[in-house]
């Protein structure tokens, strides 16, 4: 949980708004498969069960009927031949008239009480025949069981040709003629196993649980043991109709069953869930690809419309990191978003207040540099004119004062100077004097103007240049400046008696001499690399712990390079020395 919480705060808008919206398409677009699927499989359920257990009930009393109307024709043919007598000539044309009648009696029978036959009319080949019956049943238990003037339903044979159950009944209330016939059940099987489809199986089983017929199984085998089976047979209250999920794992099926009442049999369907939901996992795999494919369009269409939201926000960090800059002429231009829109113009006139007020204030400072000038530079040619004229009758402190004071007042003027260039350069209005000059002889000239400090402060500076340098092209007077305050700066950061390098190489990809100035100081801050450059940034010292400088100069040095076309940086490890480095471009070909 933690992790979590440290993630998310690492992560930005975009990260956390793409995160979000991702995973609230994920869970609609599975919820909305899974629960698809679900209620799929629910109503394939619901449905299947309703239509087989209406396909069950219409078999069962269907067969039903079927017994009820052989019964209800045979106790007319009972009353019949009760009233005709025992005449064995009218028995047998009483019974091929019922015969007839009735095709799906496939015989009629009369016996006697010890099971002698006494008249016959059947089918034979399709034919009708009839004659004295000549079959005996003594033994049988229709006869020992026949009580009441009670139909009795024998055991059902299905392993022939055509399925058949015999229906018994005794002509009299007491011991005498018996009435037998045979019923076909062909048509009511073949009904049951046409009822079948490839998702459910249809099967008839008597009430001892034999199959008595199936839509792919041999009729004739005990099924007792078999779930749906065995929970018809354990129902005692008389229930049906109802669903039987029966079985485990891949062997689950759904079953229903409807008894038929004058048997005790029972009419099954049974469907496998592995068949029965295979359209449910095609539709369901169906509706995940489409929910998949919905859910890339509106994640696209999402990832558009968070960058339409992040895009502006990027812009107004963009605008305000360049008006923290100073870069007060920028302006924001968001379009998009009005909440955004109302930000960015708030911005922009903030940056317009800035502008106003930044251009006051470098109007009152350059008006004020340029005021100092002049008496400064009169006070110094004062200074200068007293040190001449007074040379022979001034004490050497008095000397010293002077000196010093005009080595100030001259330092002072250059910072003055420096201020008003920069201003110049901020505004392009300082012209540069084009020239091709000798980098080498330059930085000679920076040396030798410089060597009074190098040597009281103990320094060596090297020159290290290529071998047939070309020439530099350029203001002369600007590069000199930048070159010397570069070397200023690394005086001021190297320990005496330490080693000031420059170093000077011509760069054919770009066409430009690159000009390096390396030192052994303290080095310059990571943090502070990219602000080093700034108008009045300073670094502190690691050593001295103060600030040094007036913080132009760098800026002065960027100006005027970068008024060259070049570039300028620098590369430091803190506690090993810098490297500042500028280019300015080579001198036209003649």
């Amino acid at each position: 949980m933690k992790f979590l919480s440290a993630l998310i705060r690492r992560m930005g808008i975009r990260s956390r708004l793409l995160a979000f919206f991702t995973l609230a398409l994920g869970a609609l677009t599975l919820s909305t498969a899974i629960i698809s699927y679900a209620a799929l499989c629910v109503f394939i359920k619901e449905s299947t069960f309703r239509e087989e257990r209406e396909l069950s009930r219409r078999l069962a009393e269907r067969l039903s009927a079927h017994f009820a109307e052989a019964q209800r024709g045979l106790a007319t043919l009972r009353l019949t031949l009760r009233s005709d007598g025992p005449s064995t000539k009218k028995q047998t044309a009483v019974l091929r008239a019922f015969a007839a009648r009735y095709p799906d009696i496939l015989e009629v029978a009369t016996f006697d009480s010890n099971g002698r036959g006494l008249a016959r009319a059947g089918r034979i080949k399709g034919r009708l025949v009839w004659g004295k019956n000549t079959s005996s049943r003594a033994g049988r238990k229709e006869f020992a069981n026949l009580s009441g003037g009670k139909f009795l339903i024998g055991a059902p044979q299905v392993d022939g040709a055509t399925p058949q159950v015999s229906l018994t009944i005794p002509v009299g209330d007491k011991e005498g003629t018996v009435l037998s016939a045979r019923l076909g059940l062909g048509a009511i099987f073949t009904m049951i196993k046409e009822s079948a489809s490839p998702a459910a199986h249809a099967y008839l089983v008597g009430a001892d649980g034999r199959l008595l017929t199936h839509s792919h199984y041999t009729p004739n085998e005990d099924w007792a043991h078999r779930p749906a089976v065995a929970a018809f047979l354990a129902e005692s209250s008389g229930r049906q109709g109802y669903p039987l999920i029966v079985g485990t794992g891949p062997q689950r099926h759904l079953a229903v069953f409807h008894r038929v009442v004058p048997t005790g049999w029972a009419v099954l369907f049974e469907s496998p869930f592995r068949t029965l939901l295979a359209p449910a996992r095609r539709m369901g795999l169906r509706v995940l690809v489409a929910a998949l494919v919905l859910g890339s369009l509106f994640w696209v269409a999402g990832y558009l419309l968070i960058n339409k939201i992040v895009e502006p926000l990027g812009l107004l960090q963009q605008g305000l990191q360049r008006i923290g800059r100073g870069d007060f002429s920028h302006r924001v231009r968001i379009q998009s978003v009005a909440e955004l829109k109302k930000v960015a113009d708030t911005i922009n006139h903030m940056a317009e207040s800035l502008s106003a007020s930044e251009k006051a204030k470098r109007d009152l400072a350059h008006m004020i540099v340029h005021d100092l000038k002049n008496p400064l530079s009169a006070t110094l040619s004062a200074i200068e004119c007293v040190l001449q004229m007074a040379d022979r009758t001034l004490s050497a402190d008095e000397k010293k004062m002077l000196s010093l004071g005009a080595k100030s007042g001259r330092d002072l003027l250059r910072l003055i100077q420096n201020l008003l260039d920069v201003a110049k350069m901020e505004e392009g209005k300082l012209p540069l004097r084009w020239s091709s000059f000798s980098i080498v002889e330059l930085a000679g000239q920076c040396v030798d103007d410089l060597e009074p400090q190098i040597m009281k402060e103990k320094k060596i500076i090297s020159v290290e240049v290529s071998h047939g340098l070309p020439l530099a092209w350029g203001d002369r007077d600007l590069i000199h400046r930048t070159l010397a305050n570069l070397l200023t700066n690394a005086l001021k950061h190297t320990p005496p008696r330490t080693e000031i390098s420059i170093h000077v190489r011509n760069d054919a990809l770009t066409r430009t001499l690159v000009v390096s100035v390396k030192d052994n100081g303290e080095g310059v801050p990571a943090d502070f690399k990219d602000r080093i450059f700034e108008k009045f940034s300073q670094a502190e010292g690691r050593k001295t712990n103060q600030r040094v400088g007036s913080g132009l100069g760098l800026t002065f040095c960027k100006l005027a390079v970068e008024a060259h076309g070049g570039r300028i940086g620098v590369e430091s490890d803190p506690g090993k020395g810098s490297e500042f480095f500028f280019s300015i471009p080579l001198a036209p070909e003649k």
